[in-house]
């Protein structure tokens, strides 16, 4: 009879423990799932480009020439941003490797840099590629343009954001800003740097004076 009762008790403790290790595996299937699909954000100010080129002096990062927050015009007033990037144009900034089948959208404030407001000759365009498609080409922006906001939907599978300012034939006091441009994506990791050797460029996005960042 003692031999029946332990056998059944340990049937039932078999029992007890799978169902324990499945609740466990729910639970833990169910926090990868949600770290998975938690959303995040990613300044492109916070890692490093993987080639980049301006039309004079050299990149600022997260400030202006004079060291000064990244400023934007907002109708009458003056918005300063944390984030970002001055570069003056013509200007290139590539990054590649990221983990784009994770990246959902791309955002990004743009416009002319305080530096510049009171000078009549500035005048650019700004344009994004993914890969090597053309997914935005501003009108011309001189120093009365207000600031200008972008959310963008990345494709599956894309594999570099390229920002461009274009000086337009000229470069005079064409102070380029992108403010807090960021990358939304899901998952832990959003990016990995990639052999800088293996990094092709469209050559229609090529200047002069070239740097590998």
């Amino acid at each position: 009879m003692k031999n029946k009762k332990f056998k059944i008790n340990i049937k039932w403790m078999g029992i007890l423990i799978v169902i324990i290790l499945c609740i466990v595996g729910i639970c833990f299937g169910a926090i990868v799932i949600s770290e998975n699909t938690k959303k995040h954000e990613l300044y492109l100010s916070d890692i490093t480009c993987s080639y980049q080129t301006v039309g004079y002096g050299s990149l600022s990062v997260d400030h202006d020439a004079s060291g000064n927050l990244l400023s934007l015009k907002d109708v009458d007033e003056e918005v300063a941003f944390e984030h970002g990037f001055f570069a003056h144009a013509y200007s290139t900034l590539v990054f590649d490797g990221l983990k784009f089948k994770k990246v959902k959208q791309f955002q990004t404030y743009l416009g002319v840099g305080k530096s510049a407001r009171n000078n009549g000759n500035t005048s650019m365009q700004f344009i994004i590629y993914f890969d090597q498609v053309e997914v935005y080409h501003s009108e011309t922006i001189d120093k009365n343009s207000t600031m200008i906001f972008l959310q963008l939907q990345v494709p599956k599978n894309t594999n570099r954001i390229t920002l461009v300012i274009d000086d337009l034939g000229s470069n005079a006091n064409d102070h380029g800003v992108w403010a807090n441009p960021k990358i939304i994506y899901q998952g832990k990791q959003a990016f990995e740097y990639r052999n800088r050797d293996t990094l092709l460029l469209n050559s229609n996005w090529r200047r002069k004076n070239e740097k590998i960042c």
